[in-house]
């Protein structure tokens, strides 16, 4: 039996995948200014951390929880709070889930499937060309309180 070549460049490869990931989300990161709901996450992550977390728990004045805010206030707080500083934090997370949808894939099946799940998740990246939607200074959808 002849091992797969991609298979065996697993690690290469997935870093590849990664890089394209990079690229693709870092295109036309301020393109757009801050849109409404960004300001809104810039607005909480400006806030004290008791406050966030009073809002976060509660849902009231944002239905969303308070751990993106938290994490933005902190990441602002090192980079600034600038369009392109907001939404790298959001450009890291996009990126950092490639390689752990590689691995829970391999974990659960095999490089294959794995390399093939991160370039799923890259392609994300290629539509968010089309409609930017990683970079957003905003939880990720499956992160919000319904």
């Amino acid at each position: 039996m002849v091992a797969c070549p991609v298979v065996s460049n697993y690690r290469p490869a997935l870093l590849t995948i990664i890089l394209i990931a990079l690229a693709l989300r870092l295109t036309h990161l301020t393109y757009h200014s801050l849109w409404f709901d960004e300001a809104v996450s810039v607005y909480w992550a400006k806030q004290s951390v008791p406050r966030i977390l009073e809002v976060g728990f509660t849902l009231v004045e944002d239905r969303l929880p308070p751990l993106y805010y938290l994490s933005l206030k902190g990441w602002s707080s090192q980079i600034g709070f600038s369009e392109a500083g907001v939404r790298a934090l959001s450009v890291l997370y996009g990126v950092l889930l490639v390689p752990v949808v590689a691995g829970l894939a391999a974990l659960l099946f095999n490089r294959r499937v794995a390399l093939i799940s991160a370039a799923l998740n890259c392609r994300q990246s290629l539509l968010d060309l089309v409609l930017p939607r990683s970079p957003h200074v905003r939880p990720p959808p499956s992160s919000s309180a319904r």
